[in-house]
């Protein structure tokens, strides 16, 4: 328990201090409004946590202390990421326009979560179990990724990024009797699918402000 306590403390104090360090470097450097230095902090403060891991266990490091409190940072990113993503829609004036006061937006999102992970323990996990007493293997396979994309889909009423529908559709999957059989069965196109993750994001960059600003984005980098 006291190992745990001090990985949390250790991935707490490296979210805070890098998005503490950049977003007052991108408020007062570059005249960034408070949420969008936030924003910019926060975001440069995640890691690879792919990359990372593969990095550590090429090098044999994973059960070294440098590696377990490399692993526990990379842990806490991808927690604090899913409250993050949920407060986004709070920092922007815009949303809270269409969507009403801050407070009816910060309830219907809490609405929406309760009733996707309500859902999910009581309608995906006995789906999950019908599926496996049938034995067809092609079933259960294509199960898992149709409930992650319902999943999703049943986000975007809700206002949320498709993002967070997607990061809980993995968290019911994984925390189904199941978890270890989709482990198996997506196991193979792991890494296509990493690959395809990074290819979406490197075509979702704005190439227009890269040709337009190219100094003071190698300068930022």
């Amino acid at each position: 328990m006291g190992d745990a306590q001090a990985h949390l403390r250790i991935g707490l104090a490296q979210v805070l201090v890098t998005t503490i360090g950049i977003g007052s470097a991108a408020y007062f450097g570059f005249e960034q409004t408070k949420a969008s230095a936030l924003v910019i902090g926060f975001g440069l403060s995640m890691s690879s946590t792919a990359l990372v891991l593969q990095v550590l266990a090429e090098r044999g490091q994973l059960t070294s202390q440098f590696g377990r409190s490399a692993f526990s940072i990379l842990l806490f990113q991808d927690i604090a990421v899913l409250p993050a993503l949920a407060l986004l829609p709070l920092l922007s004036v815009a949303a809270a326009r269409n969507a009403g006061p801050g407070g009816w937006l910060a309830l219907k999102f809490v609405a929406v979560l309760a009733t996707v992970v309500i859902g999910g323990r009581y309608v995906l996990r006995p789906m999950l179990r019908i599926v496996a007493a049938t034995r067809v293997a092609e079933a259960f396979n294509r199960r898992g990724p149709v409930g992650g994309h319902r999943n999703r889909a049943a986000r975007q009423p809700g206002g949320a990024v498709l993002v967070i529908g997607a990061f809980l559709a993995g968290v019911l999957l994984a925390d189904s009797e199941f978890r270890h059989e989709l482990e198996a069965d997506i196991e193979p196109f792991k890494g296509l699918l990493l690959g395809l993750f990074f290819i979406t994001v490197g075509m979702s960059a704005n190439l227009g402000l890269a040709l337009e600003k190219p100094w003071l984005i190698v300068g930022l980098t």
